[in-house]
Order: C-alpha cells, then sequence, then structure tokens
C-alpha cells in the first residue's frame, strides 16, 4: 500500500473498479465510460468517479494548473495519449 494515500483510498479504489461496474442511473456521459470499459478493460464505475471528482463531470473544466475536461489532463499529457 501507499503510505502517502489517504487512509481508506485503496479500499475505495477497489470497490469502484470491482465486478459488476455498472452505473449509477443517470450518470453523465455513461455511454462513453461504458464504451471504454468495453474497448479497454478499465472499470466505467472508476472513470465516472474520477470525472465527477476531477470535473463535476463538465467537458469544459479548467483547473488552476492548466488541467483541462472531464478527467483533468493536461494539454500534452492528452497529445501525447492522442
Amino acid at each position: 500500500p501507499d503510505p502517502s494515500a489517504p487512509a481508506g483510498a485503496a479500499s475505495a479504489v477497489a470497490s469502484m473498479a470491482g465486478a459488476g461496474s455498472s452505473l449509477r442511473p443517470g450518470t453523465p456521459y455513461a455511454h462513453l465510460f461504458r464504451k471504454a470499459e468495453a474497448d479497454y478493460g478499465v472499470s466505467a464505475r472508476l472513470l465516472a468517479s474520477v470525472a465527477q471528482q476531477e470535473s463535476g463531470f463538465n467537458p469544459r473544466a479548467v483547473s488552476s494548473a492548466g488541467a483541462q475536461g472531464l478527467m483533468q489532463l493536461m494539454p500534452a499529457t492528452a497529445r501525447g495519449l492522442g
């Protein structure tokens, strides 16, 4: 375990990434999270949780550091990932 991680963070991530990663009804961008889960094997629940935490599901969100979008990627990182 990462000693710098907040208490309970590992169990929270594990529960979000667990089997049966169904999303709550009305989750914004659910179709995109489900497609990413099917295409890349990343939990749709985990992706939705990150988007909710990072941007409040606002695709136009920009942080004071310059991170952008739902998942708050830095522009250079986003470019590098295509």
